[in-house]
């Protein structure tokens, strides 16, 4: 009798040894799976990173210097034209990303903000020839007034490539909060206009 409880307990020892190991078996495969879901699944584990790194250094900065959203706005315009080597002339600077954020970097947040608010005044014009645009019901005005835009753009952009090939820092800055230049962007806002006015008059005819 005595050694039949041996072997009895000896036999139950195994078994708890079997149970622990499959418990503990288990265990790990969950912590897989939900390791592999939680990094395999859209919308997951990622999404922080990708809200992290969604902006731009430029944008960055911008916020950094608390510039509204149109601010940002036109100084992405301008980054757009300084980094574009097809416009302007072909002696003129073309930006690297990188190279730009630099160049607002050294203007630094007041300078910046000072040239945002001379190239928001053409940039808020060009917005209103847009909105004269497309108020337009006539296919054919759209696409005639829409390349005039496209050349008033082209013509802009142009003129802001020149400025940032100044020479220093300094001198880019003199040049921009100078200039006045958005006059091309008025001339297509009051033609669209009239030509929406014209419209009206049509319908009430």
């Amino acid at each position: 009798m005595y050694i039949y409880n041996i072997i009895f307990n000896n036999k139950l020892k195994k078994l708890k040894i079997i149970m622990i190991i499959i418990l503990l078996n288990s265990c790990n495969l969950k912590d897989e799976a939900l390791c592999k879901r939680v990094q395999c699944e859209p919308g997951k584990g990622d999404a922080i990173k990708k809200t992290k790194d969604s902006r731009t250094p430029v944008l960055v900065l911008l916020d950094g210097f608390n510039f509204s959203d149109e601010y940002k706005e036109a100084v992405l315009y301008v980054q757009k034209a300084l980094t574009n080597p097809n416009v302007g002339a072909q002696s003129n600077k073309t930006y690297t990303d990188a190279e730009f954020y630099d160049l607002l970097v050294n203007l630094g947040k007041d300078r910046l903000e000072n040239c945002v608010k001379v190239i928001f005044l053409t940039f808020r014009v060009r917005k209103c020839a847009v909105d004269a645009i497309e108020s337009l019901k006539d296919q054919a005005n759209k696409d005639k007034f829409n390349t005039d835009l496209a050349a008033a753009d082209a013509d802009y952009s142009g003129f802001l490539k020149l400025v940032g090939s100044g020479a220093t820092v300094d001198q880019i800055y003199d040049m921009m909060i100078n200039h006045d230049d958005g006059y091309k962007f008025k001339d297509v806002k009051d033609t669209a206009h009239n030509a929406f006015l014209g419209e009206m008059r049509q319908k009430v005819s």
